[in-house]
């Protein structure tokens, strides 16, 4: 038990001593890069399954008849 004691009171010492926290802006920077990245990977994950479902289809159907 002295361990886990001893564990909780160095991490809880690392979190607040140690480790540097993003400011405001910093976060809200980052944030809008991340939603901007996650539309255009959405985008381009639209497109390539457009893209492919055009081209088999047209490929089904040729070997069909």
């Amino acid at each position: 038990m002295e361990k886990l004691i001893e564990f909780i009171k160095a991490s809880y010492d690392e979190l607040m001593n140690k480790v540097t926290w993003s400011n405001a802006n910093e976060l809200r920077s980052n944030t809008i890069i991340v939603l901007v990245g996650s539309v255009v990977i959405a985008f381009l994950i639209l497109l390539m399954d457009k893209v492919s479902m055009v081209a088999l289809s047209d490929v089904i159907y040729k070997i069909i008849g």
